[in-house]
């Protein structure tokens, strides 16, 4: 380490800092006043009596400006555009003239001066011009707050740091090669000119060095948090999706709650500190659950039901099976016309039941015909002999009354004569499958034809 003592501007006062060594621990380390002009030694190379440069870029060259190739140091007198070559004075700075290679690179020098303005740090070129927009106040001689930014910096007041630019004040983000394809960012406080009302802005850049128009995410003066938006209208407001991929339980507090555990989604409104349940309103015109081909939708409860402005409470139910297709009898034995299956454990709560409703025809002729309902392959009622259907309508019932067994009961409208059944106790385990079946039979093929179906399942109330 070594002492600087840096007086003050107007040589009143003076200030002592120590300050390290930036090559310290480096093997062949360059003056630290020396920084990669990004440009090289390029044609011929350099021979020891040559007084020309060419080199691949004149752009961070000027005249009377000290460069350093390999070990030797330089002396631009001047730069020829139309050559793309530098006049220099070789071997300056009591360095030895040397031969130099196509490719080595240039360096080129940065005077920095450090100046004491009445306690305050200052950072200027040779002229005498703010280099970086930096300075620093120093109270006792320790830092107090930096400002970075502007061509004349303020002072610092109230705060450790200040960073001014264009009236926004980015802090840009990049990794050590300093390339645009290596996604550099910015973070900055826009007081109001693209932000309503003023908000921090994170930004991404381009491949190609732009800054992307629409950022990463903002937070606004207001506490509204925006993703993909400038402009967040609600606490938090995004442009795309938000997944949850898993849970953190909060401690306390109340409100709804979107997370995902052990392979499932959830929404849930919950008191953490009462330790109550509340309820979810997920509004719309039309409210579609879509699960896949092989999914369900399990309710674990009773539904709300709100049609209109009444008000009532109804356990979940609807079809489970359509037939729209028609079928008729075959020759002159018992057909089945339809067979549903009801999955296992469907009907398994006492109240929980299976409602059927067919349509049928008949033929017009003198054959005797008749339709059956069937549980699992056994008979449950077969309607009387008749030579004339001209239409029927058959309802069945399968409700279940605990243990293993289902109360049916139905009806069939045949030819305006209703025809009633009921039986009670039949053989029915709830984890298992059923199928309830519609037969008919007749004197011929086609006698009895069924043209629509549907089954209902209903939870008990």
């Amino acid at each position: 380490m070594t002492n600087l003592l840096l007086p003050d501007v107007n040589g009143t006062t003076a200030l002592q800092w120590l300050l390290g060594d930036p090559n310290a621990g480096v093997s062949n380390p360059l003056p630290s006043n020396f920084i990669p002009s990004g440009a090289e030694v390029i044609t011929f190379g350099v021979s020891g009596g040559a007084t020309t440069v060419y080199v691949s870029s004149l752009t961070p060259f000027g005249a009377g400006q000290t460069i350093l190739i390999d070990s030797e140091y330089m002396l631009v007198t001047g730069v020829n555009v139309g050559g793309g070559y530098l006049n220099v004075t070789r071997g300056t700075n009591n360095s030895s003239i040397a031969t130099h290679n196509i490719g080595t690179p240039i360096y080129v020098s940065q005077v920095v001066m450090l100046y004491n303005n009445a306690g305050v740090l200052e950072v200027r070129d040779a002229s005498g011009n703010f280099l970086v927009g930096w300075r620093a106040n120093l109270v006792g001689g320790s830092l107090n707050g930096v400002v970075i930014g502007g061509t004349t910096p303020a002072a610092v007041t109230g705060t450790s740091l200040k960073i001014a630019s264009g009236g926004q004040g980015p802090i840009d983000f990049f990794d050590a090669a300093g390339v645009a394809t290596h996604k550099w960012g910015r973070y900055l406080y826009d007081g109001g000119e693209t932000v309503a009302g003023g908000g921090w802005v994170w930004q991404t850049m381009t491949d190609a060095g732009a800054y992307v128009a629409d950022l990463n995410a903002m937070l606004q003066s207001n506490g509204y948090l925006g993703m993909g938006t400038l402009t967040p209208v609600c606490m938090i407001d995004a442009v795309g999706t938000i997944r949850a991929t898993s849970q953190t339980v909060p401690t306390s507090g109340a409100g709804a709650e979107l997370y995902n555990h052990i392979g499932t989604a959830h929404l849930l409104g919950y008191d953490r500190g009462g330790g109550v349940v509340f309820a979810v309103d997920i509004d719309g015109l039309t409210l579609n659950l879509k699960t896949g081909s092989l999914g369900a939708v399990t309710v674990g409860g009773k539904m709300t039901v709100k049609p209109g402005t009444s008000t009532g409470t109804a356990a979940l139910g609807g079809a489970i099976f359509d037939h729209v297709s028609a079928v008729s009898n075959t020759g002159t034995g018992d057909t089945t016309l339809w067979s549903d299956t009801v999955p296992a454990n469907a009907v398994a709560s006492n109240g929980d039941m299976v409602h059927a409703v067919y349509s049928l025809i008949g033929a017009a002729n003198g054959n005797n015909k008749n339709i059956a309902i069937y549980l699992d392959g056994l008979l449950v009622f077969r309607s009387t002999n008749t030579t004339t259907i001209g239409s029927a309508i058959v309802q069945v019932w399968y409700e279940y009354i605990g243990g293993t067994t289902v109360n049916i009961w139905g009806f069939m409208l045949i030819n305006n004569a209703v025809q009633t059944f009921h039986s009670n106790g039949t053989a029915w385990t709830p984890s298992l499958a059923h199928t309830v079946e519609l037969h008919a039979q007749g004197g011929a093929s086609g006698d009895v034809t069924a043209e629509t179906g549907k089954v209902y399942w209903q939870s008990a109330a």
